[in-house]
């Protein structure tokens, strides 16, 4: 199975190609730039290095949230494009499992994967090995951090979400520490696997039924409410 990774949910933007249990080409960038300017070079880099073509792809995996809401935005709209085109399905990939899956097989360790909501906020999702301790949701971070501190095992905070809180979570959590910077950001070939998974189990999309899940309502529509 050839599978066409996207995300563009936080800071990074990354694309990878997965043929049958091998990562063959990865791209990431995290430099600032808007993800609409830069997501199809790389993914076109991708397809180069993998050496395969767009109509090769059997199954396109996208991050569809929590996250930013224009990026996710624009990775669901690629995704979908090519999925339309290559005729084959989507995996709507939850963010926060994707971050996660960077430490997959790791049993020994709680993952907290965070990414920042805003208002002493976070989104977030607590698993340790496949044992999910606290599901994807949006979470006072006082919350957050009162619960990883009873866990009795070391404690990984990992995501956009960790730079902005990582260090005051630390100081309150025995046992914790920020993920080293080239896990603790989600990467398209992380999703691979998952991606697998989901076909495998039917929970898959056409190009049409494929949806983000925001978590929260946009400012604008919070705004919105409000005004009435």
């Amino acid at each position: 199975m050839n599978i066409l990774c996207l995300d563009t949910s936080g800071k990074a933007c990354s694309a990878a190609i997965a043929c049958d249990d091998r990562i063959v080409a990865e791209q990431l960038v995290q430099n600032g730039r808007t993800h609409s300017a830069t997501l199809m070079r790389l993914v076109d880099a991708c397809f180069q290095y993998a050496g395969i073509s767009p109509k090769e792809i059997d199954l396109v995996a996208v991050t569809n949230g929590p996250g930013s809401f224009t990026g996710l935005r624009i990775g669901m709209s690629t995704a979908k494009a090519f999925a339309q085109s290559c005729r084959c399905p989507v995996a709507a990939l939850d963010t926060l499992a994707v971050v996660a899956e960077n430490f997959a097989g790791n049993t020994e360790t709680v993952v907290c994967s965070l990414l920042d909501a805003r208002r002493e906020r976070v989104f977030c999702r607590i698993q340790q090995g496949e044992a999910v301790l606290l599901s994807s949701g949006v979470y006072p971070v006082a919350e957050v951090t009162a619960l990883l501190a009873r866990q009795t095992v070391p404690v990984l905070l990992a995501g956009d979400g960790a730079e902005v809180y990582g260090e005051a979570m630390c100081a309150a959590i025995p046992r914790a520490q920020v993920a080293p910077m080239h896990l603790c950001c989600t990467r398209a070939a992380a999703m691979a696997d998952l991606a697998r998974k989901c076909a495998g189990r039917g929970a898959v999309f056409s190009a049409e039924e494929a949806a983000l899940d925001y978590f929260v309502a946009s400012q604008a529509e919070q705004s919105r409410k409000a005004s009435r």
